[in-house]
């Protein structure tokens, strides 16, 4: 049996249209069960979108030698790893904030920039707890803290 080059152009259009309807699927099924926030941080005049496990975020801005700092943690987080996983050591991440700089002279991958100002985020060196669970929420939280700093903007 042959089959014709119509048969299989129809087959081949039917297996993509498949293809891609299950890819949008899916898609929509990781939003619905993993919805997003707004996260203000009004007194920074900036805010993001945060996904579902971290929005629970705790902040504390602080001024460093003339520059903006704000660390971060999440009360789950907290919770579980105790004060060394608190939002006073930064334990899903610390991110400065600068104005007027010289892009090529900051270092980090995570460079977003918010308006007029630059925003410059470092992760946590080490492991906040020695406890696997912990380490391994605190892993997916520093990873959601990521994108989530992709969305950052001026409020």
């Amino acid at each position: 049996m042959r089959i014709s080059q119509k048969n299989l152009l129809i087959f081949l259009i039917i297996v993509v249209m498949l293809g891609v309807a299950g890819y949008l699927l899916y898609q929509n099924n990781e939003k619905a069960n993993n919805p997003t926030y707004d996260f203000e941080m009004k007194d920074l005049g900036l805010k993001m979108k945060i996904t579902g496990d971290i929005q629970d975020l705790l902040y504390i801005p602080k001024d460093l030698s003339g520059n903006k700092v704000v660390l971060f943690s999440t009360k789950k987080l907290e919770q579980k790893g105790g004060l060394n996983c608190s939002v006073v050591t930064g334990a899903i991440g610390v991110i400065e904030l600068r104005q007027n700089v010289d892009v090529k002279s900051l270092p980090s991958p995570y460079l977003v920039k918010a308006g007029d100002t630059y925003v410059m985020y470092s992760s946590p060196q080490s492991p906040c707890s020695d406890d696997k669970s912990t380490q391994e929420l605190q892993e997916k939280q520093l990873q959601s803290m990521k994108k989530a700093l992709k969305t950052l903007e001026k409020i």
